[in-house]
């Protein structure tokens, strides 16, 4: 079976659900080391079966074994070390999901422990039960027919969709000012439910996107510039200052084989 394979939710879910994937070890008797993951602005719950993972964050190392975990934002580059005979089935959530439907707060380069409870039995977390990928999917897709058409539209996800626009200048002062709230209340009401500033998570969307560029144009002269100018920052040593502190090494040195990613057709 591959390494990386990913699976798609229903439209409905997607509003919370980014997708379901699945990193696979589980037919390898040597332990998968040098590679990382890039913050997305997405959370994770990851359902791990076998002999368990060790994430490094900004903070510190967590070593998780066999069980169901819940993934703060990070805000920077996270190296991934996956033992032998390991499977981790994992559920991609936007940002503003975990606030929405599970009233968690937010949290950010920290891994923590949850259980079924969060879903109140709709959608299994137990690696004893939750084998497959796809089913996993099917159930959150059940999950979101019951629930998700009740959800008014939060604040949080309001200000996250309009970041995530193409169309968005990466100004957060007039992001603000668009809003019929004060300031202080966008701020609040977003740092409560994702752990970042609205600032701070407009950076990690720019940024990624900026990595997705630099990998995508790695061969043609002058790729730098282009990423800096089409993702807005000031020039090319801004952008290389910014990929450096989140990305660990220059857009020159990148390397898409050491980052766990979504391959190109998918």
């Amino acid at each position: 079976m591959a390494f990386y394979t990913q699976y798609d939710v229903s439209e409905q879910s997607q509003r919370y659900f980014k997708k379901v994937w699945c990193l696979d070890n589980s037919s390898n008797k040597a332990k998968i080391l040098e590679k990382s993951s890039l913050p997305n602005g997405c959370q994770n719950i990851a359902i791990i079966h076998g002999q368990g993972v060790t994430l490094t964050t900004r903070k510190k190392s967590f070593a998780l074994a066999s069980g169901s975990f819940l993934t703060g934002q990070m805000t920077a580059r996270v190296e991934v070390e996956i033992d032998a005979f390991t499977r981790i089935i994992l559920i991609q959530l936007h940002p503003w999901a975990a606030s929405s439907l599970f009233d968690l707060l937010g949290f950010t380069d920290e891994v923590r422990e949850v259980d079924d409870a969060i879903f109140q039995g709709g959608v299994s977390l137990n690696p004893a039960t939750t084998c497959c990928p796809k089913e996993l999917a099917n159930s959150l897709n059940r999950y979101c027919d019951k629930t998700a058409a009740t959800q008014k539209v939060s604040l949080v996800e309001r200000v996250c969709r309009q970041i995530g626009d193409v169309s968005f200048d990466n100004n957060v002062t007039n992001l603000m000012a668009s809003q019929p709230y004060s300031k202080r209340t966008l701020q609040t009401a977003f740092k409560k439910a994702t752990g970042l500033t609205i600032k701070q998570y407009a950076d990690i969307i720019r940024l990624r996107s900026a990595v997705d560029s630099v990998y995508k144009n790695q061969n043609v002269s002058g790729a730098g510039v282009l990423a800096a100018v089409d993702h807005q920052f000031y020039d090319q040593s801004h952008l290389a200052k910014s990929f450096k502190r989140v990305v660990k090494v220059s857009p020159s040195k990148f390397d898409r084989t050491k980052f766990i990613m979504p391959t190109d057709d998918e």
